[in-house]
């Protein structure tokens, strides 16, 4: 296994180590309490697979969703849970005391000023694997971490214990001695061991090239679909026109739904809700977008809720929901074929598991969902 490999495993396994969330690509996630999805919560980092880093996505932490789950989850007022925003500003100071570098055009949280991302590469924690215990310690104790354990409703498993100590156990002091000669002037007596280096980042960039082209066998569903996603051309559109176009796209399932299901919402069993969310976007910015919410009679509520634009491989994808049933969960992707767009309805990586969506798949998902 290449250092690359097993500083992607290894994050994968600190997530777990520790008692977070994998989700996402995978996320290290504070998974929201039930009755609500434990596929949700407050994000504090991702492993973006495509771009080959671990990286912060802090508008997760200020969307209108999010504020309105804090609200009926904590039962704090909004103006509580912005208390926040001091937390996660030291969060990211923590990660780029460490070499993590900001990225981005910058997220206005809450309103109050401009907070960056920060990002670290592979290459910077193959050179330096002291930098990776670094980051396991932040991850754990940190102001966001603390202020969800004072909420009482997540706490840190082995708090006390690192998985970096079993998994890499002295490497750091080689990886640094590699990275001390591969960079600035160095003594001529170091000079073999720089050349060598340098051979080893060629090895490194064609195993990332391999890496890039094979599915992950053990890997999730966000996982498969990145990879299937960074080996699709970007869109020739440019940043506004796509999302006017994902947004346009949205609208209209919506429309469709509501026809698909029209002689049930006459009968009064159904009835439709339409809200606008946030979402927040790297180079796209953050923008506003409408999910939409079924009420079913027996008091059963399906929600739509719109979450990014071409990250799976597809145009956008959405979130599908059964509110208070965490295993009722599907996922809409929306494909363009050469101008040509349909919906598919994805419960799984399986094909089977995976349909063109329209009125018949609808009514059969809720069917499935409000007699079980």
């Amino acid at each position: 296994m290449s250092i690359e490999e097993q500083v992607e495993d290894f994050t994968r396994r600190m997530i777990e180590y520790h008692g977070f969330q994998v989700f996402e690509d995978f996320a290290c996630l504070i998974a929201d309490k039930e009755p609500f999805p434990s596929t949700e919560g407050i994000f504090l980092w991702v492993f973006s697979q495509k771009r080959m880093r671990i990286e912060t996505k802090v508008e997760k932490f200020h969307t209108a969703t999010r504020i309105r789950r804090i609200e009926e989850m904590l039962q704090i007022p909004e103006k509580e849970y912005k208390k926040i925003f001091s937390s996660i500003v030291s969060y990211l100071k923590s990660l780029k005391a460490i070499g993590f570098e900001q990225i981005g055009k910058g997220v206005n949280l809450f309103g109050k000023e401009k907070v960056y991302n920060v990002q670290a590469g592979m290459n910077f924690f193959e050179n330096n694997l002291d930098a990776l215990r670094k980051f396991e310690e932040i991850t754990i104790n940190n102001p966001i971490v603390n202020w969800v354990e004072e909420q009482g409703y997540f706490e840190v498993k082995n708090k006390d214990s690192l998985l970096w100590d079993s998994y890499f156990g002295g490497k750091a002091a080689t990886k640094s001695t590699t990275k001390s000669t591969t960079t600035g002037t160095k003594k001529k007596k170091i000079g073999a061991t720089k050349a060598k280096a340098k051979g080893k980042a060629k090895a490194t960039a064609k195993a990332t090239a391999k890496k890039q082209q094979r599915m992950i066998s053990n890997g999730s569903l966000a996982d498969k679909l990145k990879q299937i996603a960074s080996s699709r051309p970007d869109s020739s559109l440019n940043g506004d026109a796509r999302q006017k176009a994902w947004v346009k796209h949205v609208n209209g399932l919506y429309k469709q739904i509501k026809d698909w299901l029209s002689d049930s919402a006459k009968r009064g069993h159904i009835s439709f809700n339409v809200r606008k969310v946030t979402l927040s976007e790297d180079n796209l910015g953050t923008y506003e977008i409408d999910a939409l919410e079924l009420d079913l009679v027996g008091a059963h509520q399906i929600i739509f809720q719109p979450v990014e634009m071409n990250i799976l491989g597809a145009v956008g994808r959405i979130d599908v929901y059964h509110r208070g049933y965490n295993p009722h969960k599907v996922m809409l992707l929306l494909h363009d074929e050469g101008k040509k767009f349909h919906w598919e309805l994805w419960k799984g990586l399986k094909k089977e598991a995976q349909q063109p969506f329209n009125k018949k798949t609808l009514e059969a998902l809720l069917s499935q969902w409000i007699e079980s």
